[in-house]
């Protein structure tokens, strides 16, 4: 089989390399039918005849069970029509293969074979546990590099590569390649054969070749997950030449409506009783026969009709699903796009028969009801929904080609991570849709840019960020740890003269590394992301001597919003724990500036003696000791940043949390990994959410690293804006 970049790689299409990988799954199962292991299989073990047949080669590794390896050495089975040889070997000198792709030859009970290609029991020189799924990890090996053009493990010395093979954790076919289109299903199949523990494997060769089978011929594969318009969609596409009337049943069948079959055969049940009846007499056995042909057609149609609207369900539906945007969802969009443009081709024959439908009986009018909201939304489908997917696709693959032109920047970013003593030796994997900033100058900490919200942001000759209306989001890496949460007037820890009966008791909290936002989102980045800016203070309203701009940051967003468009981006909304962790930043003082008011300036945005000066409202209270500059919100990054670098966590806007609001949260546990208080599902609709840190609107007390607010879910503020989160995802 070629290797990446052999001659004539190009015209071998995945289709063209499954049916090889075929017939060397067929080659392997014959040999283990005989007792007989390969142990060394890999791309260069495995060669295309000038007549398409495909050779497994070199068997000198291969072991027949219940007998010793030196007898296993002369075994030189005849697979596939053709005499297998041992293949010769070239001397220690010899780099003609990378360093991945040399064997290892040793005794038995140490390692043997190919440290890229070989499974984790053996690379261990755990010899005794070598069975069949060894063989069925290294095809899926093969299989991984037939789909990434790479193999799995690269990189280092053989036996770095080693060390890696034994910990089982390589980077999934789909992130290693993300500029190729990886189907989703083949990446399932790989994960399945390449699992680190042998019992997760396929049980034979013959359950992984089954699966590659069912991928080609468009059935579902044992090692993939679908949903229920994927398994429709599939059945489609395979039954493409299907009567109408057994397609439609299909569909009906898959959407839960087996009753209008049932109807069907009644009805035609019904006419060829009438027809056979009538049958003497020829002229009212044709009359028979039409009826029944007519009330089939009938049903059909009707079937067709609840079938599709059925469907038409399922898509829309799934398209809610498709989110976010990143190369493994490319695959899920593209079988999507197939099976919906399948679908919106047929609005034309539903549009005619509505034109076709009577409006007499109280049923027509109940049917052409049904028929027109079929119409709309086929015609959505078509004219909305699936554009909208098919420009997902697209930013799935810009995501794509952005990690790989940011790799070398990735690979640096988690070796100083790792080496960083801010991290405790924290080792993170590429964090997909992420491109590395590098350290804050001032905290140290890494910063991240999100692709999908904007641009990437430079650093100034100061190290610091220049951020302005175009500018994407950018993350904070915080490291995990431990820290007093709440507060309480008296006591030991986080003592505030103005604490709340609902901050407290302040109690221990342990959180896990994850991102942080350095500013609140901007309405830039809220409109690039959504194509709407809800906000109040709009760009061009001028308040006191400043002009709101595309980088202040979106308010009037409820919890609901940002709920959904953050889990679009793969961000999410913070807990209270996060939070208040992130605007602590290692202190245990009313503010992260200190105890006193004073320290307030300059860090923060609150309603001050500008505010009163540019329109104040009488009889409200301000904090007259301080003018910020600002009436109402500012552009992000204005104010001093905390000791985790990020900024406007006191004022500015108000930050919606992820916690259900509750007076007595922090008298129960909070969550292990992110320090939920509670349940993450509201108990009732009307229920309220958390949000912290108070607003340009509001006194200092209320911007305390401690004080808590809350309001319903769907309420939307003109202080009230958001700092999206993200969980930091491990590796393979």
């Amino acid at each position: 089989m070629p290797s990446p970049g052999a001659p004539g790689e190009a015209e071998h299409s995945l289709v063209r390399l499954l049916e090889g990988f075929l017939k060397v799954c067929d080659g392997i199962s014959f040999a283990h039918a005989r007792g007989v292991i390969h142990r060394d299989l890999k791309p260069a073990n495995v060669m295309v005849g000038e007549f398409g047949e495909v050779l497994v080669m070199d068997w000198g590794l291969a072991k027949v069970f219940g007998h010793s390896d030196a007898a296993a050495a002369h075994v030189t089975p005849d697979l596939a029509g053709a005499q297998v040889a041992r293949k010769a070997r070239g001397s220690k000198g010899d780099r003609s293969e990378p360093l991945e792709a040399e064997p290892l030859r040793t005794q038995d009970g140490s390692v043997m074979g190919t440290p890229a290609y070989m499974p984790p029991e053996q690379a261990a020189g755990e010899i005794e546990r070598l069975s069949e799924r060894s063989d069925v990890y290294s095809l899926g090996a093969i299989l991984y590099q037939m789909l990434t053009l790479f193999p799995p493990f690269t990189g280092g010395s053989a036996y770095a590569i080693l060390q890696r093979v034994i910990e089982g954790k390589f980077v999934r076919p789909s992130e290693r390649a993300p500029g190729r289109p990886v189907p989703r299903e083949l990446e399932a199949a790989v994960l399945k054969a390449m699992a680190k523990d042998p019992a997760k494997r396929y049980a034979s060769v013959a359950g992984l070749r089954a699966d590659i089978e069912a991928y080609l011929a468009g059935r579902t594969l044992a090692a993939a997950r679908y949903k229920p318009w994927q398994r429709a969609a599939k059945w489609v596409m395979r039954n493409k030449a299907v009567t109408a009337v057994s397609a439609a049943a299909a569909v009906v069948l898959v959407a839960a409506s087996a009753g209008f079959m049932w109807k069907i055969l009644v009805e035609k049940g019904r006419a060829e009783e009438n027809a056979r009846v009538a049958g003497e007499n020829a002229a009212a056995e044709r009359e028979a026969r039409q009826e029944a042909e007519r009330l089939q057609r009938v049903a059909e149609e009707k079937a067709r009709r609840e079938g599709d609207y059925a469907l038409l369900d399922q898509y829309r539906s799934a398209a809610e699903g498709l989110w976010p945007a990143w190369p493994d969802q490319v695959e899920d969009m593209n079988e999507w796009t197939r099976g919906a443009r399948d679908l919106a081709s047929r609005l034309d024959e539903h549009r005619s028969r509505l034109d076709t439908m009577p409006a007499g009986t109280s049923s027509d009018l109940w049917a052409r009801d049904n028929q027109t909201k079929l119409v709309a939304g086929l015609l959505e489908l078509r004219e909305k929904t699936i554009p909208d997917v098919e420009a997902r696709t697209l930013r799935g693959r810009e995501v794509g080609r952005a990690a790989q032109e940011h790799r070398e920047d990735w690979e640096r970013a988690i070796r100083r991570i790792a080496d960083s003593p801010l991290y405790g030796g924290l080792v993170i994997a590429l964090q997909t849709a992420l491109v590395p900033l590098g350290p804050d100058p001032e905290s140290g900490l890494w910063e991240f840019a999100d692709i999908q919200t904007g641009l990437v942001p430079e650093r100034g000759p100061d190290g610091k960020l220049a951020i302005t209306e175009k500018t994407g989001v950018v993350l904070v890496l915080l490291p995990g740890g431990t820290f007093w949460m709440g507060a309480a007037p008296r006591g030991a820890r986080n003592v505030d003269p103005s604490a709340q009966t609902d901050e407290g008791p302040v109690h221990e909290v342990t959180l896990e590394p994850f991102f942080m936002g350095k500013h609140e989102m901007t309405q830039g980045q809220w409109e690039r992301v959504t194509g709407e800016n809800p906000s109040f203070c709009k760009p061009g309203v001028k308040f006191g001597d400043k002009t709101v701009t595309l980088a202040n940051p979106v308010e009037q967003v409820s919890w609901e919003d940002c709920d959904r468009w953050l889990g679009r981006l793969g961000l999410v909304l913070p807990t209270e724990a996060q939070w208040e962790y992130a605007a602590r930043a290692g202190t245990q003082t009313v503010w992260w500036t200190g105890n006193e008011k004073e320290t307030f300036a300059g860090a923060g945005n609150i309603i001050d003696s500008n505010c009163k000066r540019n329109g104040g409202t009488a009889g409200r209270d301000y904090e007259a000791w301080l003018d910020d500059g600002h009436t109402a919100h500012a552009p992000a990054g204005i104010f001093r940043a905390n000791a985790f670098g990020l900024a406007d966590t006191m004022g500015n806007v108000w930050e919606w949390c992820r916690d259900v609001y509750a007076a007595d949260s922090y008298q129960t546990h909070p969550r292990d990994r992110d320090g939920l208080h509670g349940e993450e599902e509201a108990p009732t609709a009307s229920a309220a959410r958390s949000y912290r840190g108070g607003s340009w609107a509001d006194l200092a007390d209320y911007a305390r690293s401690a004080d808590r607010f809350r309001a319903a879910s769907g309420i939307r503020n003109t202080d009230l804006g958001v700092r999206p989160a993200r969980v930091l995802a491990s590796g393979q």
